[in-house]
């Protein structure tokens, strides 16, 4: 069951990629099939396809989800933290509560630039969207997302994701 559930996984993933949430949706296996092992995985996937889907609640509760689990996992993992704080900090904005996501989204990025991961881009462009809503200047957020973008294959190896 733990190899079924890692190929539905990440069949899920591919089609949430080509923008179909919906059929991403169903092929996501039933959280009472899911090993403890798998979990943490499980519900960020999930999060992320109600993301893309517009069902902010739900994936706002996995995202939530996700953060219990890694801290529960792996409590001295600074950056598995760090980017379970992003993610939820961008289901906080997509549901519409921007205290929590700003909070959040700090929390993250300070964590992110500590250790100097790529991914604090990402939390930039967070905190951007949020400092528009919230008429806030958003012109050095944006500037650092493009500048660590422009490093990161450099240091890194590797591009962070683009969330929107």
């Amino acid at each position: 069951m733990g190899l079924a559930t890692q190929f539905r996984l990440c069949l899920a993933d591919i089609l949430r990629a080509e923008g179909r949430p919906a059929e991403a949706a169903c092929v996501v296996p039933d959280l009472e099939r899911v090993s403890r092992d798998l979990r943490k995985d499980y519900v960020r996937q999930r999060g992320t396809i109600r993301q893309k889907a517009g069902r902010w609640a739900e994936a706002l509760e996995d995202a939530s989800e996700a953060l219990r689990l890694t801290l529960e996992d792996t409590p001295g993992d600074e950056l598995s933290i760090a980017l379970a704080q992003s993610a939820l900090a961008e289901a906080y904005l997509d549901a519409g509560r921007l205290p929590e996501a700003e909070a959040t989204a700090h929390q993250a990025y300070q964590a992110l630039t500590a250790i100097g991961h790529p991914e604090r881009a990402a939390t930039c462009i967070t905190l951007a969207l949020i400092g528009c809503q919230t008429k806030q200047s958003v012109g050095a957020y944006f500037e650092e997302a493009l500048r660590v973008w422009a490093e990161a294959p450099r240091r890194q190896g590797a591009i962070p994701r683009i969330h929107r």
